[in-house]
């Protein structure tokens, strides 16, 4: 499995607490070893008008993070408190270039 970390995810972890930055990790670490097992609550996100690929792992009670899960990749795009994760979402469609 390759991981894929997107601007977008450095974007919002920047902007969190150094605990939740700490927990993210983990379960980044968690997703990348094991990504249907991982504990992580993994569901689509049928809700939002989005990326059929996207993703949303549940951190803990408030944070979730948003990836795509596209072949043998996952690209972790964001991370955010409940609400304003799906709402990111809302809208975005992957669009992945090349270096």
């Amino acid at each position: 499995m390759q991981l894929v970390i997107a601007d977008s995810f450095f974007d919002s972890f920047v902007t969190l607490d150094k605990v939740s930055q700490k927990t993210i990790n983990n379960s980044i670490k968690k997703l990348a070893k094991e990504p249907k097992t991982s504990g992580l609550s993994i569901h689509n996100l049928d809700r939002a008008n989005c990326d059929k690929s996207f993703r949303s792992a549940r951190v803990n009670r408030d944070l979730r993070l948003i990836f795509s899960h596209k072949d043998s990749a996952i690209i972790v795009l964001h991370v955010g408190h409940h609400d304003d994760a799906y709402d990111w979402a809302e809208g975005r469609f992957l669009k992945v270039t090349p270096y």
